[in-house]
């Protein structure tokens, strides 16, 4: 199946390249271009530019490997005047590695058994709006994003928590560039009920009161577009200090292989979590999460770009208001691992055949890697 998708792209190189019957350059063609930067399918910095201007992947045109032909086919970033531009490596020896190969610093990211599954001895989940509560220590990585709001009745600054997002290192939590504003002031971890504090489950176990943790930085993704639609919806907060690991405070883990940069995930199921708006038209106390499936990126009209993710498409359950900047989540070898961050959806939420859309956290490793300070 493979080998067939990429003699597709062969034969579109060997016409753009050598079948164009125009013998004079466009006015395109005739200035000068910035090649924009991009990452490589095995996480490096690259620049997207024509196939015919880099030569490390015009050279694997015509080579046999299909892993090789794996990796040219996922260097594709765009079109120039008709030309197929792919992500040529700013460094052209670069080796190409296999799937499983690791291309972060070491020990900057959760390893799998510090984002392992936790297993409840009971069941303590209820259907609320599509969604399940959370038990205590389910997903110990979930952020609330604490905003300042004016209370008009005690005329005084109140705590608001209106995205969530999801803690990366000790230091580090993962959201939505639109999550963004002066009024954000803080971070909750090992959170679970916001009404509540310290928060228990039916059995009358209670975790450690909740961590309230300053934010010393916001980070924005340099091209972050608002309007008409959100591009690049992804930002990082850097904590004042860093924050102690614990079973109900852990990092999630992040898409650190080279197999899971490029990897579709459509068809696989994907758990969904937040505080966010339910069917009641108000914001859930409780943590909740919902399963929803991961669809073909032209269900929610997006094309090829694979700076995102679409999932959902079933009456009343998925994302919402309230739940941007939180995780889509995929088990994988025992752990859990953000694949997407909530960026946008359907009004009013979670209509039929309409995804929401979730911003492909593959595709900015080598920025999030980057932008993390010791």
């Amino acid at each position: 199946m493979f080998v067939k998708s990429f003699g597709v792209v062969l034969l579109l190189v060997h016409f753009i390249s050598c079948g164009s019957t125009s013998s004079s350059p466009t006015l395109f063609s005739k200035i000068p271009h910035h090649y924009p930067p991009c990452q490589t399918p095995n996480g490096k910095h690259g620049l997207c530019k024509p196939l015919k201007n880099c030569q490390s992947l015009k050279a694997l045109v015509d080579d046999p490997n299909p892993h090789k032909a794996r990796f040219l086919w996922h260097s594709h970033c765009g079109f120039q005047d008709q030309e197929i531009k792919v992500c040529c490596p700013v460094f052209s020896r670069e080796e190409i590695p296999d799937d499983s190969s690791t291309f972060v610093k070491p020990g900057l990211f959760a390893t799998a058994d510090q984002c392992t599954m936790y297993t409840s001895p009971y069941d303590s989940m209820w259907m609320v709006s599509g969604g399940k509560k959370v038990r205590l220590r389910e997903f110990p990585w979930m952020v609330a994003l604490e905003y300042k709001k004016y209370d008009r009745k005690s005329k005084t600054i109140i705590p608001n928590v209106k995205c969530g997002g999801v803690l990366i290192s000790k230091r580090y939590v993962l959201t939505a560039a639109h999550c963004m504003n002066p009024k954000l002031v803080r971070v909750r971890l090992g959170e679970n009920n916001l009404k509540t504090d310290p928060d228990c489950d039916r059995s009358g176990t209670c975790a450690p009161k909740y961590i309230g943790v300053p934010i010393e930085k916001q980070i924005i993704f340099k091209t972050y577009q608002r309007l008409p639609e959100k591009y690049h919806d992804i930002a990082l907060l850097r904590l004042q200090h860093e924050v102690a690991y614990s079973d109900f405070v852990k990092p999630i883990c992040l898409p650190t292989t080279v197999g899971e940069l490029y990897h579709s995930f459509i068809g696989e199921k994907s758990i969904v979590a937040g505080w966010g708006l339910t069917e009641k038209d108000n914001y859930s106390d409780f943590l909740l999460k919902v399963e929803v499936p991961i669809v073909n990126l032209t269900v929610c009209s997006y094309g090829s770009d694979e700076g995102v993710l679409c999932a959902g498409g079933a009456v009343g359950i998925g994302s919402c208001l309230g739940d941007s900047g939180g995780p889509l989540m995929v088990s994988r070898r025992g752990g859990w691992y953000v694949v997407g961050i909530v960026s946008g959806g359907s009004d009013p939420c979670a209509l039929a055949y309409e995804p929401a859309i979730y911003t492909r956290v593959s595709k900015y490793m080598t920025w999030i890697e980057h932008n993390m300070e010791p």
